[in-house]
């Protein structure tokens, strides 16, 4: 789920927090590492595909087509309150 409002920059980092988050309650002093990886195409985001019929539509569309992959990586401690992100693109 994102907001239309977000990058695809920002909704991988997000995304990437709300699953340290929840892996984080259940063990608040152990430092956590998440990411989560998103394509997309201008400004239409692609997410993991849910079955293989979907696989395939994501596969017509993005050939030749030039789209970028992008990871949102965050790294947190719950107990201490630290949380750190990062972001790794490519083409």
């Amino acid at each position: 789920m994102h907001s239309e409002q977000l990058t695809a920059q920002e909704v991988s980092q997000l995304n990437a927090y709300r699953k340290a988050r929840d892996v984080a309650k259940k063990f608040p002093d152990a430092l956590i590492l998440a990411a989560d990886t998103l394509v997309y195409l201008n400004t239409k985001l692609f997410g993991k595909p849910r079955s293989l019929e979907e696989a395939y539509q994501m596969l017509e569309q993005l050939s030749g087509e030039t789209h970028q992959v992008v990871t949102g990586i965050c790294l947190l401690h719950l107990r201490d309150h630290r949380r750190k992100f990062f972001l790794k693109q490519a083409r």
